[in-house]
């Protein structure tokens, strides 16, 4: 009877549904291909309006590119050939019908955060209101740095082929492996693995080298010119 009992116990919890991933908003702009995947390994395509959830990686083919809007109302433009990690994203949501206007929901980010991983390429990030209501409830993570922000649009680039027309460096800089740092609006604080900080205000542009130098460049980089990253609200 008891071999009985716990096989029954047994089956019930095989069938089990797995605990849901925390949905962190929706694709609400899709160019070319791009696609999700999450902790366990399963990748899906993303397609507009179809949502993302916290622990997914998103990646975006070369010439792709994929504007996300997540549930606080901030946005990522993620760029072409490039992946990004929603590491963790918990967001009380306004009841179903409730106010929805932009700064509706600040009480409901009081316990909210939101933090991200550039892996590879660059994004344009608009923070919302996580960080409105608690800006070190923000994180934006690359190899070299990590960004913390202060009412913010901003981009960052991964260093790789596309990091040229930075100017004139000093003797022994060298951009590779490094991440490339811009405001649009508001201002951003830059920590490299030492700890150390710099803070960014608009239209200012950092180089952090591989080594967690901080570099100021003159202006903003040549390929940024070139090709420019559209603003995550209006997509121009």
């Amino acid at each position: 009877m008891k071999k009985l009992i716990f096989s029954i116990g047994l089956a019930v919890f095989m069938v089990l549904p797995a605990v849901a991933a925390e949905r962190a908003g929706k694709a609400v702009l899709v160019v070319g291909q791009a696609f999700a995947q999450d902790d366990a390994g399963a990748q899906r395509r993303l397609r507009k309006n179809g949502e993302v959830q916290s622990g997914d990686t998103i990646t975006t083919r070369r010439h792709s590119y994929v504007n996300v809007l997540f549930d606080d109302e901030s946005r990522i433009l993620v760029g072409p050939g490039s992946e990004m990690k929603i590491e963790e994203f918990a967001f009380k949501r306004p009841p179903q019908g409730g106010p929805r206007q932009k700064g509706a929901a600040k009480a409901d980010a009081s316990e909210a955060r939101s933090i991200f991983s550039l892996l590879k390429g660059g994004l344009r990030a608009v923070t919302g209101l996580i960080g409105q209501s608690d800006k070190a409830a923000y994180t934006m993570r690359t190899p070299v740095a990590t960004i913390g922000i202060r009412g913010t649009d901003y981009f960052v680039v991964a260093c790789e082929d596309q990091c040229q027309g930075l100017g004139d460096l000093p003797k022994g800089i060298v951009p590779e492996g490094g991440v490339i740092v811009g405001v649009h609006e508001g201002g951003v604080t830059v920590f490299n693995d030492q700890q150390q900080s710099f803070d960014l205000n608009v239209d200012n542009f950092l180089l952090v080298t591989k080594s967690g130098e901080f570099v100021p460049l003159p202006g903003p980089p040549g390929f940024m010119l070139l090709t420019p990253m559209n603003d995550p609200e209006t997509c121009q």
